[in-house]
């Protein structure tokens, strides 16, 4: 006898009822995914999908004069510049690049 039927013959000695509950999917909302979803509208960031994945985008649009750490956006020209004069290979180099290659926080091109 294969332990298949022996298993099978067992079944009855264990007076077990068949369960008659079934379980409800449990659809999943939107606030379920994204529970912090209306904090991060409120900051002013949006949910962006692409192929199935998330990702929350945050949009600021500094001036140009916005001084960020030491420096100013006004000042990336005149580095843009130099690095442009360099002859040496370096892995940060930019050279053949223009400032909006660089940035995409800059609505418009400097001056």
């Amino acid at each position: 006898m294969s332990l298949v039927n022996k298993l099978s013959r067992m079944k009855a000695h264990l007076n077990i009822e068949p369960s008659k509950k079934t379980i409800e999917a449990k659809e999943e909302t939107y606030m379920d995914r994204f529970p912090f979803i209306e904090e991060w509208k409120k900051n002013h960031a949006s949910l962006v999908e692409v192929e199935g994945q998330y990702c929350l985008m945050r949009k600021i649009i500094y001036p140009h004069e916005y001084v960020h750490g030491k420096y100013s956006f006004q000042q990336l020209k005149n580095v843009v510049k130099a690095w442009q004069s360099v002859t040496s290979d370096h892995p940060l180099s930019v050279k053949d690049l223009k400032i909006e290659d660089l940035l995409f926080l800059i609505r418009k091109p400097l001056d």
